[in-house]
């Protein structure tokens, strides 16, 4: 595959992740979500 278009601004595509409060919804599995964000915002992701 060869890269047609590369920079342009249009192109940019931002996200965010957080983790969702235990202290508001009980049934969250904080530790499994912490891994994920670790995951998304580390070397990996």
């Amino acid at each position: 595959m060869t890269v047609l278009v590369e920079g342009d601004k249009r192109l940019f595509n931002p996200y965010g992740i957080m983790l969702v409060s235990a202290a508001k919804h009980s049934q969250v599995k904080t530790a499994e979500g912490q891994k994920f964000v670790d995951w998304v915002t580390g070397s990996a992701g």
